[in-house]
């Protein structure tokens, strides 16, 4: 194995460092290129053909798979932000909504910071510059218009 590695290494590692564009992937392929030498050495001994392009090719092929799941990734990552954004959008207008109530900005801050953004009173008496009997107080204001415009649609049974 350590001739092996010595002998083709070098071109291992330069065909994953070129498709990767990336120092730390390109030796994660080198290693997994040596370790599958090292777990199935008998298939490598069948094969027909310089083992030096064999290499080169396995090389490229895991170095060509590592960027598709990266940038698979990625898609998902944007998707999950978007996706995250729009559910943000739709709770915040569908809290607004249900708060037809007269309910003044400030109370409903303060709430949708406690309930959509999970801050502790002390958190959010800090971020608004508030005391917190007064955000308690926002609190109260805000379930109970919440309360009152709910209170019709509950006799209906129209939520």
């Amino acid at each position: 194995m350590e001739q092996l590695f010595d002998r083709y290494s070098t071109a291992v590692y330069s065909v994953a460092k070129r498709i990767l564009q990336d120092a730390p992937s390109a030796e994660d392929v080198m290693h997994d290129v040596f370790m599958q030498i090292w777990r199935e050495p008998t298939t490598f001994l069948m094969m027909d053909g310089d083992l030096g392009n064999i290499l080169v090719v396995l090389s490229r092929n895991r170095s060509i798979v590592v960027l598709r799941d990266r940038v698979s990734k990625g898609m998902q990552v944007v998707a999950s932000v978007i996706d995250r954004g729009k559910k943000v959008e739709r709770r915040s207008a569908t809290a607004k909504a249900i708060l037809t109530v007269p309910c003044s900005d400030e109370d409903f801050r303060a709430l949708d910071m406690a309930f959509y953004k999970g801050l502790t009173l002390s958190e959010i008496a800090v971020g608004t510059g508030r005391s917190p009997q007064s955000i308690k107080k926002s609190f109260c204001f805000a379930l109970q218009a919440l309360h009152l415009s709910m209170t019709p649609q509950v006799a209906t049974g129209d939520l």
